[in-house]
């Protein structure tokens, strides 16, 4: 029987091939073997026999034999299993491309006609995009507006709904560099605070505000000598510092283990919020301050 290949009517045109036209299946006696092994035979009463005529593939085959007179084709048509790239998939992947530095992107879709293109860019609205017949333009800025992500979600509603196109990279331009900013240390900034204090000064209250909360514990065991206390959710603590006795920090704890926190990059403000001039101790009883209506 002849191999049958990809465009071939199977159901008619090859269904007698080289088998005397009757079917696939060749007219052959398919009830028993030629030569039957010697306890084969007593298998006949336990086993049921073959249909010897196969009678559904002759009367089926005339039937089918109608359909190209129908206009219908049973042959396997060429087939393309690649999908088009998503607009937001190559859009993410450009954004990948770009360097570190980058400040804004110019970007251009090319849709497959102009009707398209007029609802692609009504998708992308949110980036004010320009239209030139099937083309589409818009900038994104990482540091300004429209974000990227507002791109990316305009992109993905054009993918919804089935409209293909080349997103392709126009331009870039990358940032400025900025100049560093001085870097503030707190043991300088004590120093300034303490300069601007009476010179009878003899107790502050003072409070060391954190730029981060994940430097809460390690700021807190730096500056345990200072006794640091939190009063509310702000990365901060308060302490006392006493200038010759009394409760609080000498001045030199104070500022040493500031510098402790300069140390560990540790950064942040620290201010004295109250002070006392030429305070006499009450036998051991140094000055109370009461805020919100509780002595610290």
């Amino acid at each position: 029987m002849r191999p049958v290949s990809r465009g071939d009517h199977v159901v008619l045109l090859e269904g007698g091939a080289d088998a005397h036209r009757d079917g696939l299946l060749a007219d052959r006696d398919v009830q028993e073997a030629r030569q039957l092994a010697g306890p084969e035979p007593l298998l006949d009463h336990l086993l049921e026999a073959p249909d010897e005529q196969h009678v559904a593939q002759e009367i089926a085959q005339p039937l089918v034999a109608q359909t190209l007179l129908l206009g219908l084709d049973f042959r396997h048509g060429r087939q393309c299993t690649l999908l088009p790239v998503a607009l937001a998939d190559d859009f993410r992947a450009l954004l990948q491309e770009l360097p570190k530095d980058w400040e804004e992107a110019s970007i251009l879709v090319r849709l497959n006609d102009a009707d398209a293109a007029r609802r692609a860019a009504a998708l992308l609205l949110s980036v004010n995009p320009g239209r030139h017949g099937k083309v589409i333009r818009f900038v994104v800025s990482r540091v300004g507006t429209p974000l990227p992500d507002l791109a990316l979600r305009g992109l993905r509603r054009i993918d919804a709904v089935r409209l293909t196109g080349v997103l392709v990279l126009v331009s870039s331009t990358r940032a400025a560099p900025r100049p560093e900013r001085p870097r503030a240390s707190l043991a300088a900034a004590w120093d300034v605070e303490v300069a601007a204090l009476p010179s009878d000064w003899s107790d502050v209250y003072a409070e060391l505000e954190l730029r981060s909360t994940e430097h809460l514990e390690q700021g807190a065991l730096l500056a345990a000598p200072i006794n640091p206390a939190r009063v509310d959710e702000r990365p901060a603590f308060r302490f006392r510092c006493a200038r010759k006795f009394g409760y609080g920090a000498a001045p030199g704890m104070v500022r040493r283990c500031l510098e402790r926190l300069d140390n560990a990059d540790i950064r942040g403000e620290v201010h004295i919020l109250r002070a006392l001039s030429d305070t006499k101790p009450w036998a051991t009883q140094g000055p109370v301050w009461y805020v919100d209506g509780k002595p610290v």
